[in-house]
């Protein structure tokens, strides 16, 4: 609502015009957004001779390869991020001419078109099918409910292909599989699994039983936390068979007359071995509380870290010293150097970046030259990379790649605009020359 002062709508009809309008601003900017993801794969085709990526699905046309690299940069995300819009937004155009119409007059909810889009194209649907899809759908998408206008999809994606809907079926029948899900912000992860209904139904009742088991011992937590303890049981099942053992001879609760003493099952079965990376400050650790950060899952509180190492066999490795600017004189990077180079940079130094340093490659900033000088090979002439943001540092036409301290690199894409990495995340600095001057400067007098 651009302009919109809200304590200024004191009155019902004032709010529901200004609602109105927000509604058409949210429809204009996203199709806008589809029009330009289009608009920057028309401006980078394939050059007689030259590379190219499939975009979306087959009979789009290819577009240049990182050209999606660029784009996410102008969009701050990811480059993952950048190409799964421009497949959309190519799908859309080349497969649902009508939504695409619809978008064009900036009348459309883009992500109603966008998930109409995905569905065709996971049931693998050619273009002719796609086009019937959308020739049977298009028009009621902005007539019916959400909900229902996707259930319309499903079915009229079922009855283009019949036979291969069936298939998926069967498919989808056999799928098994086992998730993580996202870590939240207080270091909860989830798991999701897909497996054979008796399966499924025989897991719960052994975490149930656990959980019983725990009450059983004293543990005064709800059923839902014990039932979270118990996967740490079962996944070493000594443990679990240990805690079974010692249930068999308290089957009696807790305070019923005749109940033994409830005391916890000795565990004695060997956890297998893990390796995690904690990084906290010295005065956190000094102070006994405050934030740290542990790889794969994220920043959690000293406590929590307490929680999670206070029953386990911990073998300590010695603190990496950041400061060190060692070199050896040889191509290959030994495991002390890059452990340096992983602490130091947690993440892969390429423009919104998500590839963690230990995952990426460890590129050599100046390229070696094996017939150079000696000691190539140092600290400060090393960093992280994911392996597609190597290559456009190496055969990217436009790209340039600077490295102006031992933690910062700049970045420029083709069409001139500037960005500043560090482990810190990622500062956009357009293409102002005066403020990269300025920047260079500050750099200059803070080394």
């Amino acid at each position: 609502m651009t302009g919109v002062i809200i304590d200024e709508l004191d009155t019902a009809a004032s709010t529901a015009e200004a609602l109105v309008t927000h509604r058409l601003d949210r429809l204009r900017v996203g199709c806008e957004r589809l029009l330009l993801a289009a608009k920057w794969c028309d401006l980078h085709p394939v050059v007689p001779g030259g590379r190219g990526q499939q975009v979306g699905c087959e009979g789009n046309p290819r577009v240049a390869l990182f050209a999606a690299e660029e784009l996410s940069c102008l969009l701050q995300v990811h480059p993952h991020a950048a190409r799964t819009v421009m497949a959309d937004a190519l799908n859309l155009r080349h497969r649902h001419p009508r939504l695409w119409s619809r978008i064009e007059a900036l009348e459309l909810t883009d992500w109603v078109a966008v998930k109409t889009a995905r569905m065709a194209s996971a049931a693998e649907l050619t273009t002719t099918q796609a086009r019937w899809v959308d020739a049977q759908t298009a028009d009621q998408i902005s007539t019916l409910p959400v909900g229902r206008y996707l259930a319309l999809v499903e079915a009229k994606i079922i009855e283009a292909d019949q036979a291969a809907a069936e298939a998926r079926r069967e498919t989808a029948m056999l799928e098994r599989f086992v998730r993580k899900t996202q870590l939240n912000e207080h270091g909860i992860k989830g798991i999701y699994a897909r497996a054979v209904g008796g399966d499924i139904n025989y897991f719960y009742a052994a975490v149930d039983r656990v959980a019983q088991i725990l009450e059983l011992q004293g543990d005064d937590d709800t059923l839902d936390v014990r039932r979270s303890k118990a996967l740490a049981i079962l996944a070493t099942p000594e443990r679990a068979l240990e805690l079974f053992a010692w249930a068999e001879q308290h089957t009696t609760r807790p305070g019923a007359p005749g109940a033994p003493e409830a005391k916890p099952a000795p565990s004695t079965a060997p956890r297998p071995p893990a390796t995690i990376h904690v990084h906290v400050s010295a005065e956190a650790v000094a102070a006994g509380f405050g934030i740290a950060r542990i790889e794969d899952i994220g920043p959690v509180a000293l406590a929590a870290i307490r929680e999670l190492l206070g029953h386990t066999h911990v073998t300590i490795k010695p603190v990496v010293d950041l400061t060190a600017n060692a070199s050896v004189d040889r191509y290959e990077i030994p495991t002390w150097m890059k452990d340096i180079v992983e602490e130091r940079f947690p993440f892969e130094v390429f423009p919104y970046g998500t590839i963690t340093g230990r995952r990426a490659d460890k590129d050599h900033t100046v390229p070696y030259d094996p017939h150079g000088p000696p000691d190539q090979t140092s600290v400060d002439n090393l960093a992280p990379l994911g392996r597609r943001a190597h290559r456009i540092k190496t055969f990217g036409s436009g790209w340039r790649h600077i490295r102006v301290g031992p933690r910062d690199f700049l970045w420029r894409t083709p069409t001139g605009y500037w960005y500043r990495v560090d482990p810190d995340g990622t500062q956009p600095l357009g293409q102002s020359i005066s403020l990269l001057e300025q920047h260079f400067q500050t750099l200059l007098r803070a080394a």
